[in-house]
């Protein structure tokens, strides 16, 4: 099979890993390549490999990334962190398959034969409870969580002749936690405004 140029990408990834000790320029590589999306896709001499958008952990694992290594990558700086919902072990199968079916998928389209959660277990990816982990704690999760939660909560829609206030109301009106947020947000911007005006007269 030719090499195609995603496999450069995901070359110069393994390369990269393989070669820098510093966690910043680790991170880099991390967040590069994740961006890039190669990962997803890419075509070696030894085959044609494919890994769904939440399945970033499987590609790591595929290039002989340890678990200890990834997790330190991860909890670095806030853009490493924004990692978390590629490797989601909670997204659904549109996103992400069972460690056991892609690593059967993998291992049809390699000619190496590598068996990806033998790998796993290798590279100290499983626990006790032989569940794929990358984080120690729930916390990734736990984030990853909130900000779903936060990023639909503050969604507002319409799509008949409503008006955008009247949408934001409607919203408002269906969720009286995001209500109390709203006031509390816009009451303190109110507050904000009055001491920086008592703050001009009095100068």
């Amino acid at each position: 099979m030719k090499v195609d140029k995603n496999a450069q990408l995901v070359a110069q990834f393994v390369s990269k890993i393989q070669n820098l000790t510093r966690i910043a320029e680790l991170a880099d590589a991390f967040v590069d390549i994740a961006e890039s999306g190669a990962w997803r896709d890419y075509t070696f001499a030894t085959g044609h490999f494919r890994f769904r958008l939440s399945e970033f952990d499987y590609f790591l694992i595929a290039t002989g990334v340890k678990r200890d290594d990834a997790a330190r990558v991860l909890a670095y700086n806030k853009r490493s962190k924004e990692l978390v919902p590629f490797m989601d072990p909670h997204a659904d199968k549109r996103r992400r398959r069972p460690l056991e079916q892609a690593a059967k998928e993998y291992q049809a389209a390699d000619s190496l034969n590598t068996d990806l959660a033998a790998k796993a277990v290798e590279l100290g990816w499983t626990g006790e409870s032989g569940q794929l982990t990358v984080q120690k704690s729930p916390v990734g999760r736990r984030a990853l969580d909130n900000r779903t939660r936060r990023e639909q909560c503050w969604r507002a829609s319409w799509s008949d002749e409503r008006t955008p206030a009247q949408a934001i109301t409607d919203k408002l009106l269906a969720n009286p936690e995001l209500a109390r947020e709203v006031y509390k947000r816009l009451d303190s911007a109110r507050n904000s405004r009055e001491y920086d005006k008592r703050k001009r007269r009095s100068a």
